[in-house]
Order: structure tokens, then C-alpha cells, then sequence
């Protein structure tokens, strides 16, 4: 099995779309009984700063954590969806031209709601802006072992 995944800003690169790369790697290796698993982009948080703490750590004094406002964020779905549409469209076109592709849509899974949060009852899933910290991949942990057993 093997496993795409990219940032949302990866699909952007001018002529040079991660889903091209796919595409070409799918054909070069139809005949040895791969199968493809495409996970989607997650949701980014901007306005996170670089450097701020806010993970609580064995080693870390609670005074040396950042406070709430720079460290809890949410982003709308809708929001989210009307601004990375033209991604979305050119992921669509990929699952349709490969249809032996499986998509796992992380949005539905980390996001069930109307907003999308980098945290889960105060505890952070992400460890920065865009990258899922070890508590989010696991949140992601049963439906892509649910798939990888199917396939």
C-alpha cells in the first residue's frame, strides 16, 4: 500500500502539481499489484507564531506555556473549502482519472463540526500551523488502518 499525502500549499506549485506526480507514479507501477491510498490536505491555522509554546511537557514549567489566544484556533470548513476550492476541483479530477485510488477526507474526521480546531477538548492536535503533532495523527489512526485492512 502506498500512502500520498501533501500540504494544501504543495498542490499550488506552478506546473508542477504533487497530483501529476501521482499520476505518473500510479502508471509506472500498475503491474505490480500496488494499491494507492490519496490522503486529503489538512486545515491550516493562520496567525499561529512560530516559537510560541504551547504544548505542556514534563520539562516544561506551566509558567513557560503561551496563553490560550496564541495557541487555541479555529478555522470555518466552508471557509476553508470557498478558499482551497481550485485544489479541491484538481483533487477531484485526480480520484476521478484514477479510480483505483482511495481517498480518506481527514476534514470529516478531525473536523466533524462546523469549525475546524487545532485542539480536541483543550488538548492540541496540531504542532504547528499545518503539521498534525502525535495526538491528531492518532485521531487519523483507525479509519486509515479501517482502509489499509480493505485493501
Amino acid at each position: 500500500v502506498i500512502i500520498f499525502s501533501a500540504h494544501i500549499r504543495k498542490y499550488y506549485k506552478k506546473g508542477h502539481y504533487w497530483t501529476k506526480q501521482y499520476s505518473t507514479f500510479i502508471q509506472q507501477t500498475q503491474n505490480i499489484g500496488m494499491k494507492f491510498i490519496l490522503i486529503s490536505p489538512t486545515p491550516n491555522f493562520p496567525g499561529l507564531k512560530d516559537g510560541d509554546t504551547c504544548q505542556e511537557e514534563w520539562f516544561r514549567p506551566s509558567w513557560a506555556i503561551s496563553s490560550p489566544e496564541f495557541c487555541l484556533k479555529q478555522v470555518s470548513k466552508s471557509e476553508w473549502y470557498a478558499s482551497n476550492s481550485e485544489i479541491i476541483t484538481l483533487i477531484q479530477k485526480f480520484l476521478l482519472d484514477n479510480p483505483t485510488v482511495s481517498y480518506i477526507d481527514t476534514i470529516s474526521v478531525l473536523c466533524p463540526d462546523q469549525y475546524c480546531k487545532n485542539h480536541d477538548q483543550n488538548k492540541l492536535m496540531y504542532k504547528d500551523q499545518h503539521h498534525l503533532n502525535g495526538y491528531g495523527a492518532m485521531k487519523l489512526s483507525n479509519t486509515l488502518e479501517t482502509f489499509i485492512r480493505s485493501k
